[in-house]
């Protein structure tokens, strides 16, 4: 039974540079479900993996002699390897995680316009938008002249979202 398995060899980083230097076209065996994929002048890693009976593939970024070496690629295809033994398919987790990222920066970036949203700011870009329905142009100068004068100088400067009766 043990012939019948045919176990992928491991590919060592002398013979990475080997099948890099020769340059053929193709997904080439690292082994541990782990490839490097030639195409086009560029040497991508690639691990494949079987999830629910279907064959999938992760790119883990292009090989550098430097950031993404031969034993940085095969420790992150083992851990994924892991993940797949799990359930886990790697590429629905970093989509999931790339959207959840996605929805924490559009979160942050509107906490940041609620603490930008200034009384001040808030009650000018109000007058400026509303101005052109008032019958005369002396209603916005008149607006405008009160909230300076009582509003601005004690709750201007804060957010609309702090704003309560207390302050009012």
């Amino acid at each position: 039974m043990k012939e019948l398995i045919k176990m992928a060899k491991k590919i060592t980083a002398n013979e990475l540079k080997q099948i890099i230097r020769i340059g053929e076209e193709k997904l080439h065996s690292l082994g541990d479900g782990l490839y490097l994929q030639i195409k086009g002048g560029s040497n991508v890693f690639i691990f494949r993996y079987m999830i629910n009976g279907k064959a999938k593939k992760k790119g883990l970024q292009a090989f550098n002699s430097v950031t993404n070496t031969l034993a940085n690629a095969r420790a992150r295809a083992i851990k994924l390897k892991a993940k797949v033994k799990n359930g886990i398919d790697p590429k629905e987790e970093e989509q999931l995680g790339s959207l959840e990222k996605q929805k924490r920066l559009k979160e942050l970036s509107k906490a940041r316009k609620l603490e930008d949203a200034t009384f001040e700011r808030i009650a000018l870009e109000t007058i400026d938008a509303k101005k052109h329905r008032w019958t005369s142009r002396t209603t916005a100068d008149q607006w405008e002249s009160s909230l300076r004068q009582y509003a601005f100088p004690f709750i201007g400067n804060l957010p609309v979202s702090e704003i309560d009766t207390d302050h009012v």
